[in-house]
């Protein structure tokens, strides 16, 4: 089986990132695809899944069949577990991911000073300078039309306090894991609901964006510091090791490969400028007679 994902380390995309820590929770033997946009994956979409002949897209369905093929880390959980796992996901879901596509795409100064950036690094040329814009425009486009609203500034306060009160709710039922000595939501093993919500957690605490109020709250609430800690420790950085050890072309490293692309778009600016000036002094030499053609 293959994944073809968002690249990053860790990826930017919560699906993606949820996908990948679940594949360290089960040990799936799953090849990992970091893939620059969603064109380069057999099936235009990120995340996606490679089995065979098939290919299966969204969270939901890849877990399901990792879980067909053997690689359930859901496999203990009683019946009631069972139905509390699909709810805090659509829980989640609902909230937490409106919150995060917010601060993304939506607030005009993570945008100018991350996302754009970030997707103009790993997107290649030249679909880098159109796809970020691209994407926002979707993300707006449908955020408006699920809260039924011309502009998303009518509704920020609610899309900030529906997530704070799912971020509290899922303290209060690590708390009470917590506080019968287990480390993850149904006892000391990890499950697609832990996959989920770390997921979550470190894309909003950790991604360096200039107004978050969430990452506070996050580190203010004890529980899910001590969780999505304790995932960090025994899985995350296992797999940032894991995805930084990919090799992409030529033997070159994906790291020597993002920093490279990271040097051309921090200095495409500068570059433009050079290259401009560059033609400016030799079409005003060519005017002057300055650049001539020897005669022959």
């Amino acid at each position: 089986m293959e994944l073809f994902y968002w690249r990053g380390t860790p990826s930017r995309d919560p699906d993606c990132l949820a996908v990948l820590v679940y594949i360290q929770f089960t040990e799936a033997d799953v090849k990992l695809v970091p893939c620059s946009y969603p064109g380069q994956s057999p099936s235009y979409s990120l995340p996606c899944l490679k089995a065979g002949s098939e290919l299966i897209s969204g969270l939901g369905a890849i877990l399901s069949h990792l879980r067909q093929a053997g690689f359930n880390a859901d496999y203990e959980l009683s019946r009631a577990h069972s139905m509390e796992c699909v709810a805090l996901a659509a829980f989640m879901e609902e909230r937490l991911d409106s919150v995060l596509r917010y601060l993304l795409w939506c607030e005009d100064g993570n945008y100018s000073r991350y996302t754009h950036g970030w997707y103009g690094r790993v997107v290649p040329f030249p679909r880098n300078f159109w796809f970020a814009r691209q994407q926002q425009s979707v993300v707006k486009r449908g955020m408006t039309a699920v809260y039924g609203v011309s502009e998303l500034s009518q509704v920020k306060e609610t899309i900030f306090s529906r997530a704070r009160e799912c971020l509290n709710m899922m303290s209060t039922r690590l708390e009470e894991s917590q506080g019968k000595g287990q480390s993850f939501f149904f006892g000391d093993k990890p499950s697609s609901q832990d996959a989920r919500l770390y997921s979550y957690l470190a894309l909003l605490q950790d991604t360096p964006l200039s107004h978050n109020p969430l990452a506070t709250h996050i580190q203010a609430c004890e529980p899910l510091r001590i969780f999505k800690d304790t995932i960090h420790s025994q899985y995350a950085d296992k797999l940032a090791n894991t995805v930084q050890d990919r090799q992409a072309g030529s033997g070159d490293s994906l790291v020597q490969r993002m920093k490279r692309r990271e040097w051309w778009w921090d200095n495409r600016i500068d570059l433009a400028s050079v290259v401009f000036a560059s033609s400016v002094v030799v079409t005003y030499a060519a005017w002057r007679g300055i650049i001539w053609r020897s005669p022959s």
